[in-house]
């Protein structure tokens, strides 16, 4: 993510919903992010909008993620250290979804993931 002097890259996909609006008006405001926002049409495009801006965040409104046919498996496995946050505005709760990888060469590192994951 950012550090000194690097921005973090921010995408807010925008729905139906004013909250992705009112995400992007909010975070625009933080020296550190670089905040770029675009109206969601169709999986297929999306991915290929991600694949060609490669944020560091993506931020959606969880009506989005439910009402489409959106594959976050895959969003995630092709795009090492993204982060995603899926927002609720019925309880307004943030689901954080994020790609991690670890070498597992024995049966004990499997059980730690296991544990540290939880």
């Amino acid at each position: 993510m950012s550090c000194e002097g690097i921005l973090t890259n921010v995408l807010v996909i925008l729905g139906d919903s004013f909250i992705g609006k009112g995400v992007e008006s909010l975070l625009s405001k933080e020296r550190d992010l670089l905040v770029l926002s675009l109206l969601f049409e169709d999986t297929p495009t999306l991915n290929r909008q991600i694949e060609s801006l490669q944020p560091d965040v993506i931020i959606m409104d969880e009506e989005l993620v439910n009402n489409e046919v959106f594959d976050l498996y895959h969003l995630l496995s092709g795009n090492p250290g993204l982060c995603m946050l899926v927002l609720s505005m019925q309880d307004n709760r943030v689901s954080l979804y994020k790609r991690e990888e670890i070498l597992v060469s024995h049966s004990n590192d499997l059980i730690a993931a296991i544990r540290n994951g939880l």
